[in-house]
């Protein structure tokens, strides 16, 4: 993960801006705040590439922060940066409003200070699994085309981003389907073979002791042989991507949709925001340990015998 990171704030409140840049200055990384929606959509623009978080205010006079996140969602150039939106009420009505205007992460007002850094450290890893994702698919060329069925092994967490662009080089947003399986591949690692419960995740990142978790649990002799079966199947418009991992299960009926109880935890938002992303028919079979989804796939091209995508 990134050790030094960009990152803007967008508040009215002069409070929460001084809060927010003493949090984020103490853990090593850049601050820069501002107080109004339209000055900050002014400053994105002209500084493309150089933000990598956005801690943006929903209420806030000329622009609100909905307005904004619609803006940044549309510009292709800023469409992956993480955005994590500040509100004083997280009820339906406000996740239905961004969740549409493409919002994942929430902090609520008035926040504590480690609860700020863990919603910036998994916003962090996401905007480092994004960009892997779209780095990888600039690669894939006309093997993974030409595939019909296949099943891949997944071992290691290094490997999740890689995998999931090639399987999603295929589809009619290959960026979106990339992040989308790279969550659900995520999962089946972390929760699936390593049993890592939600509690005692949100235990861990809370903690700050997340990353290191992970590092132990790979190396630890009892996981080294765990993996999880990638199954891969192409059909006329669409590709069904399964999953099996060797755990026990869970209850994974809790995690299909956005819960406003959870929306503002560090953790816990995976499997819904793979939907969100585009994978559809998104299921998990018998005690939750395999998954099938599936996802549409470019428009079809013919090149002799084979098809091409």
């Amino acid at each position: 993960m990134m050790t030094h990171l960009n990152i803007l704030a967008v508040d009215d409140d002069e409070m929460n801006l001084e809060i927010m840049s003493r949090t984020i200055r103490h853990a090593g990384h850049a601050f820069k705040g501002l107080h109004d929606g339209i000055t900050a959509w002014e400053y994105l623009e002209a500084n493309k590439g150089e933000v990598d978080i956005i801690l943006l205010d929903k209420m806030m006079p000329m622009m609100d922060g909905i307005e904004v996140l619609r803006r940044i969602r549309n510009d292709p150039d800023m469409a992956n940066i993480p955005v994590i939106l500040q509100t004083g009420d997280a009820g339906n009505k406000e996740m239905e409003d961004g969740l549409a205007a493409g919002a994942y992460y929430y902090l609520t007002k008035p926040f504590y200070p480690q609860m700020l850094m863990a919603l910036v450290n998994a916003a962090a890893r996401d905007f480092v699994s994004k960009d892997t994702v779209k780095r990888e698919l600039r690669q894939e060329r006309a093997a993974i085309e030409m595939l019909v069925d296949g099943t891949f092994t997944l071992k290691d967490m290094l490997d999740v981003d890689i995998l999931a662009a090639k399987i999603a080089f295929a589809a009619e947003n290959p960026e979106r389907i990339g992040a989308a399986i790279a969550h659900l591949m995520r999962n089946a690692i972390e929760h699936g073979n390593w049993g890592i419960g939600y509690e005692q995740k949100q235990k861990l990142m809370l903690a700050g002791q997340w990353e290191s978790t992970l590092e132990r649990l790979a190396k630890l002799p009892e996981n080294k042989d765990k993996q999880v079966l990638v199954g891969f199947h192409r059909q006329q418009d669409k590709v069904t991507v399964t999953m099996k991992d060797d755990g026990k299960g869970f209850e994974w009926k809790r995690y299909i949709d956005f819960d406003p109880a959870r929306l503002t935890d560090p953790n816990g938002r995976g499997i819904a925001t793979a939907r969100v992303l585009g994978l559809e028919n998104l299921e998990y079979l018998g005690n939750g340990s395999k998954l099938r989804c599936t996802f549409k796939l470019k428009e079809k091209k013919k090149s002799g015998n084979v098809l091409l995508n």
